[in-house]
């Protein structure tokens, strides 16, 4: 399912567990919205630099004590964490911005 089509659902889930009547007409604007602002998130990390730091360090400790199969299995879980996160993250960002439009006078 591409991008507009997942906001699209969210949208309508929103609409679903608040009971309300949110329809954005430029799903593609807020699709790009959300890219833009998740490239400032991560383009502006000096904040979050040691715990970037810390977390690379025990990544890097973890993979010496694995063997090759744990490291693929370590890796998979990774990747699937990671869509998981994405997704919830979009789903945050989208429910933000209906729960602005619901706010809207």
């Amino acid at each position: 399912m591409n991008d507009e089509l997942k906001a699209i659902q969210i949208i309508q889930n929103f609409n679903k567990d608040f009971e309300t009547k949110i329809k954005i007409d430029n799903v593609n604007f807020l699709m790009n919205l959300y890219y833009n602002f998740l490239s400032l998130q991560t383009s502006d990390r000096t904040s979050d630099r040691n715990v970037l730091s810390k977390l690379v360090e025990v990544e890097e400790k973890l993979n010496n004590t694995l063997n090759d199969k744990q490291k693929e299995l370590l890796e998979q879980f990774n990747d699937l964490k990671d869509k998981l996160f994405d997704e919830e993250e979009k789903r945050i960002f989208i429910y933000g911005y209906c729960l602005h439009k619901a706010l809207e006078i």
